[in-house]
């Protein structure tokens, strides 16, 4: 049969035949309307409110109120006493699927989660959807369906940085030798102006100092307190580290600590948690 259609319509005709029957086939595939569902479909038009008026004018050929007489146009009554839909005069006509959330949810699933549909997104949901129903609002209610598709979320990738390599922190041997820093911020203005604690963390020891300030610390006002209140009872540390703060990445303060011949040491990138003591000492 196949070499007698192409020697009579030739190879491209068969492969046009072909394919327009593969995109039918393909189209029948995705949703499948059985007589059960037709059934519900029929009762569910008289309970719709967008449909129930439409429905019962087409199909007692009652006369059409002024204010849809062109929407009403959109649509028309199959032999399958059916409503169906068509956007356009060139388009397909689509059948109106009421508001039913069993059914609309069974198209949504034949279209994105069986295995011939692939769990496609949005757009590509939409088009195989929308080529035989139609509802109010159906890009809508495909956008929110495809959001909350469980396989769809844990098989989309990832937009977050990938973590930097850990860099392990020296091992501290004295006493304010190795120090951690960090701010809070966020917290209520004090009657001095302070909205913002500066913490200063003895990785040995653990013991800790909180000095107020404020969340728009300069660098130079940042080593300055530093200077006054922690320099003067612990001396000059070996290593202070800290999160990639700008307060600690300004070229004063680098300055300052390379006078001092101290070293500042930077979190691995994606991973503050390397200055998690400072962290862990104010939650």
């Amino acid at each position: 049969m196949q070499a007698l259609m192409t020697e009579v319509l030739g190879g491209d005709a068969v492969e046009a035949v072909d394919a327009e029957e593969n995109e039918e086939n393909e189209q029948e595939a995705f949703i499948n309307l059985n007589e059960a569902i037709k059934k519900e479909l029929i009762e569910g038009y008289m309970k719709d409110t967008t449909f129930k008026q439409i429905y019962e004018i087409l199909k007692h050929n009652l006369k059409v109120p002024k204010d849809i007489h062109n929407h009403i146009n959109h649509f028309e009554i199959g032999k399958d006493n059916l409503l169906y839909f068509k956007a356009s005069a060139n388009d397909d006509s689509r059948v109106c699927v009421p508001k039913i959330p069993s059914i609309r949810t069974k198209f949504l699933h034949q279209c994105h989660d069986l295995p011939c549909a692939g769990h496609f997104g949005v757009e590509k949901t939409f088009e195989l959807l929308s080529r035989t129903v139609y509802w109010p609002k159906l890009k809508n209610t495909v956008k929110k369906y495809v959001k909350t598709c469980d396989t769809c979320q844990r098989m989309k990738s990832s937009t977050s940085h990938k973590n930097g390599l850990f860099n392990p922190l020296e091992v501290p041997v004295g006493r304010w030798t190795h120090v951690t820093m960090d701010f809070v911020t966020g917290i209520p203005r004090t009657d001095q102006g302070f909205d913002a604690i500066m913490i200063v963390v003895d990785r040995l020891s653990k013991r800790a100092h909180f000095l107020p300030c404020t969340k728009d610390f300069s660098s130079a006002d940042t080593a300055r307190l530093y200077l006054d209140q922690i320099f003067r009872l612990h001396g000059i540390p070996k290593h202070i580290t800290s999160d990639k703060d700008i307060k600690f990445m300004a070229s004063f303060w680098q300055t300052l600590h390379k006078g001092l011949g101290t070293e500042l040491l930077f979190t691995t990138t994606n991973h503050p948690a390397a200055d998690g003591q400072s962290e862990r000492t104010y939650v």
